[in-house]
Order: C-alpha cells, then sequence, then structure tokens
C-alpha cells in the first residue's frame, strides 16, 4: 500500500472515529432524563394568559421529536384550536375535559384524569377546559408544529 493511501486511510478512520464519538456524545445527551424541579415554566403566549409550558425535550418549532408539559389554572378554558402535526396527551395531575369539534360544547367534554392519554391527529379541532383543580399535562409530537384558533378574535397572540 502505497505512502499516501496509508495517509489518507489513516484520516478517514481518524474522522470515522470523530463522527462516533460526537454520536455517542449526543446519544447520551438525548437519553438524559430530567425531573420536574429541572423544568423552567414560562408564560405560554399561543393560550390565553394563565397558561404556562416546561419544554422538556427538543423544540417544537423545529424539525424532530419534542415533548413539553403544559400547566393550566383552575377554571380555565382553551379555545377551539388545531395543531399542524400530530399530539400525544398524557394527563399528569387534576382532570381536564376536552373535546373535538369547531364549537364549545359543554355537553360533550371528557374528563381526562391523571393517567389518562389521548391523541388527536393533525388538524383536528378541539377544546377544553379546567374545573376546580389546576391541570398538567405532557405533549408529545414530531416538529415543527403550529397552533390554529378556529375563531382569530380568541388568539391571543393576535390581541
Amino acid at each position: 500500500m502505497s505512502k499516501p493511501l496509508r495517509a489518507a486511510l489513516a484520516c478517514m478512520a481518524i474522522f470515522a472515529a470523530m463522527a462516533m464519538a460526537a454520536v455517542q456524545a449526543a446519544e447520551k445527551r438525548e437519553n438524559n432524563g430530567s425531573s420536574p424541579a429541572d423544568f423552567k415554566w414560562l408564560p405560554l403566549s399561543s393560550l390565553p394568559p394563565g397558561a404556562e409550558v416546561a419544554l422538556v425535550h427538543g423544540n417544537p418549532r423545529l424539525s424532530g421529536p419534542y415533548t413539553y408539559r403544559i400547566r393550566l389554572p383552575a377554571n380555565y378554558r382553551v379555545p377551539v384550536h388545531a395543531h399542524s402535526d400530530n399530539r400525544f396527551y398524557t394527563f399528569l395531575s387534576g382532570t381536564f375535559y376536552e373535546a373535538e369539534g369547531s364549537n364549545l360544547d359543554p355537553g360533550r367534554l371528557e374528563a381526562y384524569q391523571p393517567g389518562s392519554f389521548q391523541v388527536y391527529s393533525a388538524n383536528t379541532y378541539h377544546y377544553g377546559l379546567t374545573k376546580d383543580d389546576a391541570v398538567i399535562f405532557q405533549v408529545h409530537g414530531y416538529g415543527p408544529t403550529a397552533l390554529t384558533y378556529f375563531d382569530q378574535a380568541e388568539d391571543p397572540r393576535k390581541n
């Protein structure tokens, strides 16, 4: 084997090792867990005042998986809206009342207690509310994501 070929192969081996180390480091970071004490709760501007969000994993604005938690106070109403991606909800505390449709109909609301799981397909209008309890639920999806209100007058980002 010629000297230039050996040098090229050695460089390729070094680059491959560096790439593998970077992938392993990224995988290690991606697989790290976090506890609720690590979450930073911030106002959620896409919902009416009072809603808060804590990012758990990823970035919902970018392509790829994301997870975040939403905290809603007692006696809170989530207007009719839809998301651009499929959503997976796990209810962690309190009871959340939710239904599909473009018209708020209290008779259609279903109670989701801690441990409940709900799936919404992309562009499915839905709405919800809390009653006596504050609620925390976790949202999983694959971004990028966007939220659209059925009635644009209810969009707090435009007010």
